[in-house]
């Protein structure tokens, strides 16, 4: 007989959480709600009541219950609120997100025999990792953070962390999450809206597209040098930089219609959209910079890129963990001119793009937002299961 599926309650614990400037996590909250409609028996949401309409209802698949409004003891508050959504509810399953106060505050309001029988994981990402790498820092939150893990994960607790490297620093140090309690569960996509693959016969030009914030982070005047580089030796490529940040008059600026394109900001489906009408080679591409040194950043844009089926271009400071070079994409040394043109020329083969392209596409399906939380929450309620 099939085991039933479980009801889970995804608590959002920041009051600012959707201020503007917040897009990525968003958009984070809105995949691990994807993902876990189709593998919940109920998926509750407890966020801030700003939340979105999209992230509130998903054709009804989404219990919201918004959390208290803003004010004193606002932690406190939104703590007992879980705690009595805890008691009616009770969900199998408890997603926090990562939030040192709450946490501590929840471990102790959850540690009574009824609500102990919940199973509850903690969400840490750019949070967390910032305790884990480095030594100084707000001695009080590291220290509150340190005290919430250890309460809530010595009775009932896990930790989820989206890449090996955070999953590794956090497994030893400060925090020292037993390996028994840490599961990795990397970052994932939206459902495969792939373009057509493109025709090796005819391949016209390569185009390179880029969706996100224009910020630091992002090597942007590395990445319009490779590609005027490539256009001096011969490679016919073109740049389309999708987005908005402090960077986009400099972006603007290098503009020149023919191999750089600059857009505005776009929705997911108005980016795939240009992608799917662009003739020629395509692939995503992620100039990231300020790595951990690890190879591991896994950003959301990577999977966007791999949900619409197109190898990646992206720095060797990322998506190790996720990728193979030359399999999936070409993957360039962080800062290096040479090595960037080098990976272009690469991708502007057809026969090559067109096994990259092949590959991605048999490799997305396994990190799709349903598959990572069927991952979470088997992690989570099977002992001694390890998400993949």
């Amino acid at each position: 007989m099939p085991m039933q599926k479980p009801s889970v309650t995804y608590v959002l614990p920041h009051p600012n959480f959707f201020a503007p400037g917040k897009a990525g996590q968003v958009v984070h909250a809105e995949g691990v709600l994807e993902g876990l409609i189709p593998v919940s028996r109920e998926v509750h949401l407890l966020a801030a009541p700003e939340a979105p309409g999209f992230l509130r209802d998903d054709a009804g698949a989404i219990r919201f219950e918004p959390a208290p409004a803003l004010g004193r003891l606002w932690y406190l508050r939104f703590v007992r609120q879980l705690a009595r959504h805890i008691d009616a509810e009770q969900p199998d399953v408890v997603l926090m997100r990562s939030q040192p106060l709450f946490l501590l505050l929840a471990a102790l309001l959850l540690a009574t025999p009824s609500r102990r029988r919940r199973r509850y994981c903690v969400e840490v990402n750019g949070l967390g990792f910032s305790f884990a790498k480095q030594g100084g820092g707000n001695r009080l939150v590291i220290a509150l953070s340190t005290l919430a893990y250890k309460i809530l994960l010595r009775p009932f607790g896990f930790v989820q962390v989206v890449n090996d490297d955070l999953g590794a620093r956090l497994g030893r140090g400060l925090l020292a999450i037993p390996s028994d309690r840490l599961l990795v569960v990397h970052n994932g996509g939206p459902r495969p809206s792939y373009a057509p693959a493109s025709d090796a016969s005819d391949p016209r030009e390569l185009h390179l597209f880029f969706f996100g914030l224009f910020n630091p982070y992002n090597d942007f005047p590395l990445l319009i040098d490779a590609v005027a580089a490539a256009r001096a030796d011969g490679v016919p490529v073109v740049l389309h930089l999708v987005g908005h940040g402090r960077e986009g008059d400099y972006l603007r600026s290098r503009a020149d219609g023919r191999s750089v394109h600059v857009y505005d900001a776009m929705t997911r489906q108005e980016f795939t959209a240009l992608v799917q009408r662009t003739r020629g080679l395509r692939a995503g591409v992620l100039p990231m910079r300020y790595g951990n040194g690890s190879g591991s950043l896994s950003p959301l844009k990577a999977f966007e890129y791999m949900a619409l089926g197109i190898p990646l271009l992206y720095s060797s400071n990322c998506l190790q963990d996720v990728l193979s070079h030359d399999v999936h994409g070409a993957m360039y040394t962080e800062g290096r001119l040479t090595s960037l043109v080098d990976q272009i020329r690469m991708l502007a083969d057809p026969l090559r793009h067109a096994r990259y392209t092949a590959a991605i596409r048999d490799h997305y399906p396994k990190h799709t937002w349903e598959r990572r939380m069927a991952d979470l929450v088997t992690g989570v309620l099977t002992p001694g299961a390890r998400a993949s």
